[in-house]
């Protein structure tokens, strides 16, 4: 949910991981995630139904003296329910500070190895390579996890 200001506030149910992921299409929601979803979102648990899966592992480092946190997602792999892909080549790093400011040292570390800021959702790359949607917004970003990845 945005908020004035443009910050987010996240709302999220703990799971146990059971690597069901992969076979979602079997699964349905319990109770406690119908509840969730039904108190959080705006759109009812009735009208969803599970149609892409994305799952990665994350090193999230935080700063001590500055107000900076960093993740690094990898091991990215997604699908849906007739195919599925890796991108073992693909790291994506997201800065987070408390105000923008290009000073931190992650964001001068990733610009001392040439590496370029782009917006990247893990779940619209997901459903762009999969679903026959169009891609356009995403051009940008598409061509830069080709550029890794090939």
């Amino acid at each position: 949910m945005k908020r004035r200001g443009g910050c987010t506030t996240k709302t999220r149910l703990e799971l146990p991981f059971t690597g069901a992921c992969r076979d979602f299409a079997a699964s349905d929601l319990d109770d406690a995630a119908r509840r969730f979803i039904d108190t959080y979102c705006p759109i009812g648990a009735d009208r969803l139904t599970p149609c892409v899966w994305v799952t990665f592992t994350r090193l999230t480092l935080v700063g001590e003296t500055l107000n900076e946190r960093a993740t690094f997602d990898w091991n990215i792999a997604f699908g849906d329910h007739s195919r599925s892909e890796q991108l073992p080549k693909l790291v994506i790093a997201e800065v987070k500070q408390v105000r923008f400011a290009n000073a931190g040292p992650v964001v001068h570390a990733l610009r001392r190895l040439h590496i370029r800021e782009e917006t990247l959702s893990k779940y619209c790359l997901a459903t762009v390579r999969l679903a026959p949607v169009r891609a356009n917004a995403f051009k940008p970003a598409l061509r830069a996890v080709e550029r890794v990845i090939a």
